[in-house]
């Protein structure tokens, strides 16, 4: 009996919510079918299903996130963290210096209360001279050319350069870029790997003949409460056919499984 109502549940469940969904996607309903077999699939005994997924993730993490192991990865993390945060205030600091340097060298006496539709904004009163791109550009290149003098002076230029390098993507306008490009080429890649490995494997452990039983009498059930229009409906057909399945062909026909 506590095998039926398991099987009863998880094919309702997964009818109905397939159903519920296919309803709303409309279109995509096929989405919804597909999302009402993976639910029956795995509602049926869910509590080992969490067991399995523990027990995998215990084995792929090879027990690194226990104790010391667990606060030294979050100090290691933390140590990332502040030196990224004080590399990018820094950078910001300057560029914000910088800005308000600017600003000072080309403010003009009038103010906004003065200021109107007729008469010269203070940008144009006052554009940037030229000479100070001039400079700006000047200075620039002077830098550039010291520090790829230095560079090709050291034995080991390699290192030196990757520190340049880490330099120029740490400033504002590339840390973002920077970022994103850690995260989509390092973080994304091996996060995927991780959780395709630990879904394969927690398959393995929980994967059964009754487990399929309930995939199939639940996407039957989210079809049938789809074309009927009713979500209720579907969870009562898939439960339906899941007892049916269950108490006449596997158990009394086929002989598969005990009453």
């Amino acid at each position: 009996m506590k095998t039926e109502r398991r099987i009863v549940f998880a094919c309702f469940i997964g009818a109905g919510l397939g159903a519920l969904v296919a309803l709303h996607l409309h279109y995509l309903w096929w989405v919804g079918i597909a999302v009402g077999g993976a639910t029956g699939y795995l509602s049926y005994s869910f509590g080992e299903v969490i067991k399995a997924a523990v027990t995998v993730w215990h084995n792929l993490s090879g027990g690194g996130f226990k104790g010391g192991a667990w606060k030294a990865s979050l100090l290691q993390a933390a140590q990332v963290l502040a030196v990224l945060a004080g590399i990018f205030v820094g950078a910001a600091s300057l560029l914000i210096l910088s800005i308000g340097a600017l600003m000072l060298c080309t403010a003009t006496p009038e103010t906004s209360s003065t200021w109107t539709a007729d008469s010269t904004a203070p940008a144009d009163a006052m554009p940037i001279p030229r000479v100070f791109w001039i400079c700006a550009a000047a200075g620039v290149l002077a830098i550039a050319g010291v520090l790829c003098a230095s560079i090709l002076r050291l034995p080991n230029r390699k290192q030196a350069w990757a520190v340049l390098l880490g330099c120029i993507a740490a400033t504002p306008l590339v840390l973002p870029i920077t970022l994103a490009a850690i995260f989509v080429f390092t973080v994304v890649p091996r996060g995927v790997r991780f959780l395709l490995k630990m879904a394969r494997r927690t398959f393995i452990l929980i994967h059964s003949e009754l487990r399929l039983l309930c995939m199939t009498d639940a996407l039957v059930g989210a079809l049938v409460g789809y074309l009927c229009g009713n979500a209720l409906v579907g969870g009562a057909i898939g439960a339906g056919l899941g007892w049916v399945n269950y108490r006449f062909i596997s158990v009394k026909w086929l002989k598969l499984a005990k009453a």
